[in-house]
């Protein structure tokens, strides 16, 4: 059997006396110009995600919207309901990570909490192959919803057709729900209850940064009104209430 030969091209870098230097720093130890571009765009880079989180938080409209979806969830537990969430390629990997932070845990140790992540390979790829990728979360919806459930969208765009269906299959079922998207996604919006609009973001990337930041804040807010710790008791013992005032946010509090 004829033996693989890498091209010297494809190796790291030595230096005089044979020893494997990276490309990118000198044998100095210093980095080299490529280097410090990388550093520049990085630095570019979380600049642009912390404007976008600076941008999210400024926004009086995306923090009401964000406190009624975390008092849905909330309902919804006590309700005995279950969340239901979806989203296509990296926001179905969010939904999957808010759904396990709902079955496992936030921060603190608790009572299971019931979520599904639209998200079984078999199952889509079934509906998807029998019916359309339109319907692979619709579908779902039409099988899960039971009264108390939530349903949660998470489209960066707003315009995906499978997405829109599933809020429409979560009206006709007649569950809440909510949709985090962007600042384009009145498509999504207009098909549910709360609608929670990213204020920008050129890519989808900075959007699903704001997306990944609200789903923490909804799941912790909860854990803390259904789960209380001491720290979560201490601000509300000296203010003396026992829930957010009229026209506070939980967020806020």
């Amino acid at each position: 059997m004829p033996r693989l030969t890498i091209p010297a091209a494809t190796t790291r870098a030595q230096d005089e006396g044979g020893a494997l230097a990276h490309p990118a720093v000198g044998r100095d130890g210093l980095h080299s110009p490529v280097m410090d571009r990388d550093s520049t765009l990085i630095e570019r880079s979380l600049d642009e995600s912390l404007g976008a989180l600076q941008a999210t938080r400024s926004n009086p409209a995306v923090i009401e919207a964000t406190d009624r979806f975390a008092e849905l969830a909330a309902e919804s537990v006590r309700r005995g309901g279950r969340l239901l969430v979806c989203g296509n390629g990296g926001s179905l990997s969010q939904a999957t990570h808010f759904a396990e932070e709902w079955v496992g845990r936030f921060r603190n140790d608790r009572a299971a909490l019931p979520a599904i992540a639209l998200a079984e390979p078999a199952t889509i790829t079934c509906i998807a192959n029998d019916f359309g990728f339109d319907q692979v979360f619709s579908r779902q919806v039409e099988a899960h919803a039971r009264p108390g459930d939530l349903f949660v969208a998470l489209s960066t765009s707003g315009r995906s057709p499978n997405v829109i269906e599933a809020a429409r299959a979560a009206r006709t079922a007649g569950i809440a729900s909510v949709a985090l998207t962007g600042p384009n996604g009145d498509l999504l919006a207009n098909e549910v209850d709360v609608a929670i609009r990213i204020p920008t973001g050129r890519y989808a990337d900075p959007v699903q940064e704001c997306h990944l930041a609200i789903l923490h804040a909804v799941v912790k807010q909860v854990e803390s009104v259904l789960f209380p710790t001491q720290e979560d008791r201490a601000p509300l013992a000296r203010s003396g209430a026992t829930k957010a005032a009229p026209g506070e946010s939980w967020l806020e509090r």
